[in-house]
């Protein structure tokens, strides 16, 4: 939000499904199955894959090995796996199973957030428009997509367009032949 001037009040996951960032919870959480993988390959070699292996075998579910594994597993990848996978194939399963997890609450968002009733349908990717713009220009766009302008019935005051007496509302105001 600093990055881009947006105002505090900006939708968290509007934000997210503009820009395509990952929220820190999913960045973490493939930092984590890719140290994991890293781990279990090298094996008895190195101390933490020696730790990891002691932990697999106890098979207990609280300690770091237990939590990986039921991140996996939330996210529907088979730890196991791992082991018999180049580091190029875990990755691209791992980045998916994230990026499916995101769309998932994204679709959640939308319903429940009416400043994303816009987003409805649309790819969690980076916009275009984001690539070929300038920080205030972009900031402009994304207030504009996310209903975050000074229009009456964003701000939850009931104005009416000078114009046609309708009620102000960015679709209104984007269509208003009046305004042009």
């Amino acid at each position: 939000k600093r990055i881009l001037e947006l105002p505090e009040s900006t939708p968290y996951w509007g934000l997210i499904k503009e820009t395509r960032v990952w929220p820190m919870e999913q960045r973490i959480k493939y930092q984590r199955l890719m140290l994991y993988e890293n781990m279990v390959k090298s094996g008895r070699k190195r101390l933490g894959g020696e730790i990891l292996i002691n932990q697999r075998e106890e098979g207990k579910e609280n300690n770091w090995y237990g939590r990986t594994k039921q991140i996996a597993l939330e996210m529907d990848i088979q730890i196991e796996e791992a082991e018999e996978m180049c580091k190029k194939e875990w990755k691209r399963i791992v980045k998916e199973q994230i990026n499916k997890a995101i769309e998932g609450k994204l679709v959640e968002k939308e319903r429940e957030q009416r400043k994303m009733r816009h987003q409805i349908g649309q790819k969690f990717e980076k916009k275009g428009y984001l690539k070929k713009i300038g920080v205030a220009e972009a900031s402009n766009m994304i207030r504009r997509r996310l209903e975050m302008l000074d229009v009456g019935n964003n701000q939850g005051i009931l104005r009416q367009c000078r114009y046609f007496k309708e009620k102000e509302e960015t679709v209104h105001l984007i269509k208003c032949k009046g305004m042009k």
